[in-house]
């Protein structure tokens, strides 16, 4: 990607290298984050910048506006790489079957409503509540992963 400096790669780095993926880019990994099993009340700390991304699409935002000490957090480039390495064959599976269909769900209007209602899943995953987080983060990265993609069937398993 590019993004390495001194052997990091910083989040602030991924979101000017995506352009205009970069929403359904960072709601997809953070939704990611927020799938990692952990005590009560750590869903509160993954579930925020999902929250704070998806109140942006929500609210109609072009860009994707995070705080300087999200930016600059980052993995390792070698994690980064190991993690990317793992995660791109599931995404070339998605991405075989994935065609841009149904444009009517994505656009200003679309994308709003999208962002409204991964809103209200980050809402939950927030929430302390045990194993609380899995099925609305996850909902998230199928959400994310349509904006990507523009595929609308997806969006439709996401909001299902």
């Amino acid at each position: 990607l590019g993004a390495e400096r001194d052997g990091h790669v910083s989040i602030g780095d991924l979101t000017e290298q995506l352009g205009d993926r970069t929403f359904g880019a960072v709601l997809f990994v953070f939704a990611l984050v927020a799938l990692i099993p952990m005590p009560p009340g750590g869903t509160t700390f993954t579930g925020a910048p999902l929250l704070l991304i998806a109140a942006q699409l929500a609210f109609g935002a072009r860009t994707v506006w995070l705080p300087r000490f999200i930016k600059r957090q980052g993995l390792d480039a070698g994690v980064f790489n190991k993690g990317l390495s793992r995660l791109l064959p599931w995404l070339e599976r998605v991405e075989r079957f994935s065609r841009p269909r149904l444009g009517l769900l994505f656009g200003p209007v679309g994308d709003r409503l999208l962002g409204l209602v991964c809103t209200v899943l980050a809402l939950i995953v927030v929430l302390p509540i045990p194993g609380g987080n899995v099925l609305p983060a996850a909902a998230v990265a199928v959400l994310a992963i349509s904006l990507v993609l523009v595929d609308g069937v997806i969006a439709l398993v996401g909001y299902a």
